[in-house]
């Protein structure tokens, strides 16, 4: 960390140059006015020998300088006085960036999503999602006239209530068909999936539980 150091002692140094050619100079007037001149005559002769003590400075000091990376300091450092002026014209600037990040950041979780992670299932590849309102015993159509393919069938945002085990709970749940979960190659942690033909009305009694449900309301226990 010397070099951070250093970077900011510079200012230290910038002044101690500045203070060793302001004496240089004040020997000078001395020395000519010790010699006869006035002393305002001996400050105008003094500084027409040493030239331009501003240049002077800048010249010494880009000695030790590093400039690109303290141009950029400066410049962050000018940026910063300019926001601080115009308050309006920072905040318009500082919310069209964090929309802009914002909307960026939104479309590539979309597409991420959708297009470059993988469905954590086996052969996600060869699965294919059809989306939309279809009339009763479509699927069955499906499974009859479908030859090249295995079809299943889902519907989320159902609601169900769970009793006989102390209070009453309120659940959300998906239906499916019996064949779904061997389609995607999905096995649950315990028990089995659903065998062909559970999902027929009479014979549909059979759920299959999440397993945040199975710990929070059964305690997490096998049975």
């Amino acid at each position: 960390m010397n070099w951070f150091k250093q970077l900011f002692s510079r200012r230290g140094l910038y002044d101690d140059l500045s203070e060793e050619i302001q004496e240089h100079l004040e020997e000078k007037i001395e020395e000519l006015a010790a010699g006869g001149m006035s002393r305002k005559e001996a400050t105008a002769a003094a500084r027409r020998e040493f030239g331009n003590i501003t240049l002077m400075e800048e010249d010494s000091r880009a000695v030790w300088r590093w400039p690109s990376l303290e141009d950029f300091l400066s410049d962050v450092r000018f940026g910063a006085r300019t926001l601080r002026k115009s308050l309006a014209f920072t905040a318009i600037a500082v919310l069209t960036l964090a929309l802009g990040i914002g909307a960026d950041t939104a479309i590539f979780s979309l597409v991420n999503g959708i297009l470059l992670v993988s469905l954590p299932y086996p052969k996600a590849e060869q699965l294919i999602s059809v989306t939309g309102a279809y009339p009763q015993g479509a699927l069955v159509a499906m499974r009859e006239r479908m030859h090249t393919m295995d079809v299943a069938a889902y519907a989320e945002g159902h609601d169900f209530n769970l009793t006989g085990r102390g209070e009453a709970l309120r659940l959300t749940g998906t239906l499916v068909s019996a064949e779904l979960f061997s389609i995607l190659g999905a096995h649950p942690e315990l028990g089995r999936i659903f065998d062909k033909g559970e999902d027929i009305p009479g014979q549909d009694s059979y759920v299959i539980l999440s397993h945040a449900l199975w710990q929070q309301r059964f305690g997490a226990t096998p049975r």
